[in-house]
């Protein structure tokens, strides 16, 4: 844009207006204090021109027709009619001067928003990438360049816009969401606040979607189908196409999470499902961009690595208990999003688990790269601990045992206690665990290896409740020892 006016990429076609619209002279003149506000007698003699010039849009009330329209794609609203008749024209017209010795050009070119994508598409198409080195041979490549024209002059990087893989294709549903940014964002200026505002937005949409004649299986192709396509297409494995559209890439994030909200609200589904529906079975994927790499939610990274990661460190485990009982990744996910969606703190714990996870490994990008982290597990293992306390805390809390507990069982050890007794682990193993935690959790000694002696301990137990104990002695350990002591912050470095 600050090469090429708008003017000059609507004349080369690389910019097609969806309307334009020209103001008389007159509507400026009369305009005295141009371009702030304006005395009441001008702003309703010119009142559609002032609409069409600068305007906002925002709910009010759902008793008009078609309330969830922009009011210019309104049916009986004379400022659209207005828009909608005017010829379309080349630009570059002449410019007035106001009395304020302002210039004006008195014309409104107005397009989609999805618009500003194509046109990086086209600038991308048009771009002939080429650089000059300061070389031996630069006057031959100086030579190869001046040719280029020639080369160039049958290329035409319009065509992307017919294109039915590329705007051709693309454009349909991105005027939808035109229309549902456009309900969105009326919200913004509105007098609706809270759950009233929340359904509302909710009805809306559902409307919306009727009178575009949109299905959810309809929005759902176009996203997976249109969207993540052309997600794919900006960029080259994982580093964007070109300047351009990384810079315009948060745009298109936005619009992809808009679009997976309006479907979640015509299917009742939620973003989990997508996240994992839309994902390639094999190494290489397919036309198109894999929903979680557009939309890396940091929680659902937390998810994953927590399923794909949790059989590992529970290898003991799984070696421990009976087959049936063992940790995978099948039976992970669904304990994983049973837990997510009736205990609010395992979320933490998710988090959590995968910054303990991230503080003592090294990830594949690092390999040959100087490694700079601060890198402190402890205090990772600490927060894993405490998550695991409110995790507890609030499961006992949403059954109505938490008000019963005496004060002294307020705490991680009591927690245990409480709920060990209701999956039931036998009172041996609790009697051993009460013991033990006195003896290798106590805060005034401090032993070189804690968690070691732990596991070194010894009990008439079977063997898998000797292992639930050393598990429950090394959370209270972790929850309790590391918060107070110091000495051990430089281990597992």
């Amino acid at each position: 844009m600050r090469r090429y006016p708008i003017s000059k990429l609507i004349n080369w076609g690389w910019l097609v207006p969806q309307h334009t619209f020209h103001f008389p002279e007159e509507f400026f003149s009369a305009w005295e204090t141009y371009p702030y506000g304006d005395d009441e007698e001008h702003s309703s003699k010119y009142r559609n021109y002032h609409i069409l010039w600068d305007s906002e849009w925002f709910v009010d009330a759902e008793n008009e027709p078609c309330w969830f329209l922009h009011p210019f794609f309104r049916e009986g609203d004379e400022v659209g009619r207005l828009l909608r008749s005017a010829p379309l024209a080349e630009a570059g017209e002449d410019a007035i001067v106001h009395a304020s010795g302002r210039t004006i050009v008195p014309r409104a070119d107005y397009f989609f928003h999805w618009q500003a994508y194509a046109l990086v598409d086209v600038i991308s198409f048009a771009d002939c990438n080429v650089s000059l080195l300061a070389t031996p041979e630069v006057e031959e490549q100086a030579k190869w360049i001046a040719k280029l024209p020639d080369r160039l002059k049958d290329r035409d990087p319009t065509e992307v816009l017919r294109m039915p893989r590329r705007w051709g294709g693309h454009s349909e549903p991105m005027t939808w969401l035109s229309h549902y940014r456009a309900l969105k964002e009326s919200f913004n200026f509105s007098n609706f606040h809270g759950k009233g505002e929340r359904e509302m937005r909710r009805r809306g949409a559902r409307l919306l979607a009727a009178h575009l004649r949109i299905t959810e299986e309809k929005l759902e192709a176009a996203i997976r189908d249109k969207l993540l396509v052309l997600a794919n297409q900006w960029h080259w494995g994982n580093d964007f196409s070109s300047k351009l559209t990384e810079a315009a890439w948060p745009e298109l994030q936005k619009d992809i999470l808009f679009a997976v909200e309006w479907l979640c609200i015509l299917n009742g589904r939620t973003i989990d499902f997508y996240l994992d529906k839309w994902r390639h079975q094999h190494p290489g994927g397919g036309e198109w961009r894999e929903l979680r790499k557009v939309l890396p939610f940091e929680w659902f990274a937390a998810r994953e690595d927590f399923i794909k990661l949790a059989p590992e460190y529970l290898k003991t485990y799984n070696e421990t208990f009976p087959a049936n009982r063992a940790y995978t990744e099948h039976s992970l996910k669904d304990l994983v999003d049973r837990l997510r969606s009736t205990n609010y703190p395992f979320g933490n714990l998710l988090r959590a688990f995968r910054e303990l996870h991230e503080a003592i490994t090294y990830r594949s990008d690092d390999f040959n790269k100087v490694d700079l982290r601060d890198r402190g597990p402890l205090d990772y293992y600490l927060l894993l601990a405490i998550r695991v306390e409110s995790v507890l805390r609030y499961a006992l809390e949403s059954e109505g045992t938490l008000s019963s507990l005496a004060d002294s069982d307020l705490g991680l050890s009591g927690y245990i206690m409480c709920r060990a007794k209701k999956l039931g682990v036998s009172a041996a193993a609790l009697e051993c665990f009460q013991k033990a935690e006195k003896r290798y959790t106590r805060l005034k000694d401090t032993p070189p290896e804690p968690i070691i002696e732990i596991m070194r301990m010894q009990s008439q137990l079977s063997k898998e409740e000797h292992y639930l104990v050393q598990a429950f002695l090394c959370c209270v350990l972790a929850r309790n020892y590391f918060a107070h002591h110091y000495y051990l912050d430089g281990a597992l470095t």
